[in-house]
């Protein structure tokens, strides 16, 4: 499935962007959230799933494209990852972003 990892996550407000506080406040997309999600710790994580989704985080970091092509497998783990990382505001957008 193609999805478009630059999308900007929306505030509270519906209206301004959420800033992103690793880059000076420039807008904060779904390509930040899946990186940062990917890379996340997570207590009692096998070590085989740490390496798969390092795999996917270089492939996402390394690419310059808008838009890339992913796997069923790869999007059900990129969701889970969010879905631990982040609260309701971010982790709805960004699957709304990726089921889309």
């Amino acid at each position: 499935m193609k999805i478009n990892i630059s999308q900007v996550i929306i505030g509270i407000d519906g209206i301004k962007p959420l800033p992103n506080p690793e880059k000076n406040g420039i807008d904060l997309t779904l390509r930040d959230i899946i990186l940062q999600g990917l890379v996340s710790f997570q207590q009692g994580e096998p070590e085989k799933n740490k390496a798969e989704c390092y795999r996917l985080f270089i492939n996402i970091r390394n690419s310059k494209r808008d838009t890339l092509e992913f796997t069923a497998e790869e999007l059900a783990v990129i969701k889970k990852k969010i879905g631990h990382n982040y609260g309701a505001l971010v982790m709805g957008q960004a699957w709304d972003m990726i089921e889309k």
